[in-house]
């Protein structure tokens, strides 16, 4: 079940990226993302649409998760970032080029940066990491950035910061 669930948004994000663009002239609408994370007999997907501000999603410790991150936007993507949590997400898969890190404090940054000479219209991020630690409240940080149209910044930018509790439970989300 969870590798068919893999395959489907793989496939959705494959859509996304394999389609070259023009950037418009002015781009008002905003980019979309979606974060899908299955682990511990759970998967769920969210998207720019959910209230994050009213969810939790609660990780078991040391368990393992596999992640699919996306972005699109017609007009191309500029940038597709998460942050997670350095000391309680420890990946066990590699982060490979064209996708960059950037740790500062206890934050781990993984970014891509389009081309606006040769924009798409998204890309996506696979990885796997165990979540550690016990009793930790924290957050994932999550943002997709457009160009904004030839005409230049202001760019459009989708983010949403979805609350994390790490402890001795199951995976589940719930609402606050």
């Amino acid at each position: 079940m969870k590798t068919t669930h893999i395959i489907i948004a793989l496939l959705f994000a494959t859509a996304l990226i394999s389609c070259d663009t023009d950037i418009p002239d002015t781009d008002t609408t905003p980019p979309t993302f979606r974060f899908e994370i299955s682990g511990d007999g759970f998967t769920r997907a969210f998207t720019e649409e959910d209230n994050f501000e009213d969810l939790q999603l609660n990780l078991k410790s040391n368990a393992t998760y596999d992640i699919v991150f996306s972005g699109g936007d017609q007009g191309g993507m500029r940038r597709l970032q998460m942050e997670l949590p350095e000391d309680y997400v420890d990946f066990q898969s590699d982060i490979d080029s064209p996708w960059q890190t950037n740790t500062s404090g206890l934050t781990k940054t993984i970014f891509w940066n389009g081309d606006a000479d040769n924009p798409i219209t998204g890309f996506v991020f696979t990885g796997r990491f165990i979540a550690s630690g016990e009793n930790i409240i924290t957050s994932f940080y999550l943002r997709a950035e457009d160009y904004g149209g030839q005409d230049g910044p202001p760019f459009n930018i989708t983010e949403g910061t979805l609350n994390i509790l790490i402890a001795d439970q199951e995976t589940a989300v719930i609402n606050l």
